[in-house]
């Protein structure tokens, strides 16, 4: 159980664990800042060693199995800089290298690609790294960075009442 919402579930490459991201502070009456990890064949706390300064809305786990990507409205990931979108080592239990610089609002959607080559974002945001060519939807590189691409000019919704809320 949690005391607050649970916005996002992923489960692990293998189907054992179940990721949740929400608004929550405790999971199963334990502290857990916004995101957390459970057995799934029992609901028992499972070690993921991660916590976030703000809400967290979507969760992917990576097709390999080995990273857990997280987007919302935190600037932080285990006191480690992350704007809006970061990563966590699923082995090691630790925030990687992955730390894009979201602009503005939320990320509301974060999904790999199936080789494992690029993460795309979406939600209400107006630009990543300073580029609008991130416009409510962007593709980023395995460290964070903006890939550019024509996408926003395909697909451009974001901002104070709008945004893409799902890529899956």
């Amino acid at each position: 159980t949690t005391n607050g919402t649970i916005n996002s579930i992923a489960a692990s490459a293998d189907g054992q664990t179940l990721y949740l991201g929400g608004e929550f502070t405790t999971l199963n009456n334990q502290t857990a800042w916004r995101v957390g990890a459970v057995r799934a064949s029992d609901g028992q706390r499972a070690p993921l060693g991660a916590a976030a300064n703000g809400s967290v809305k979507a969760l992917s786990v990576s097709p390999d199995g080995q990273t857990l990507y997280i987007g919302g409205a935190f600037t932080q990931v285990n006191s480690s800089a992350r704007q809006r979108a970061g990563a966590v080592d699923l082995k090691t239990h630790t925030v990687n290298s992955f730390a894009p610089s979201v602009d503005d609002s939320i990320v509301r959607s974060i999904t790999v690609a199936a080789d494992n080559s690029a993460v795309a974002i979406g939600g209400s945001f107006t630009s990543v790294g300073g580029s609008s060519d991130a416009y409510g939807i962007a593709i980023l590189e395995k460290d964070g960075s903006l890939r550019h691409t024509n996408i926003a000019s395909v697909i451009r919704n974001a901002g104070t009442n709008s945004g893409i809320m799902s890529l899956k």
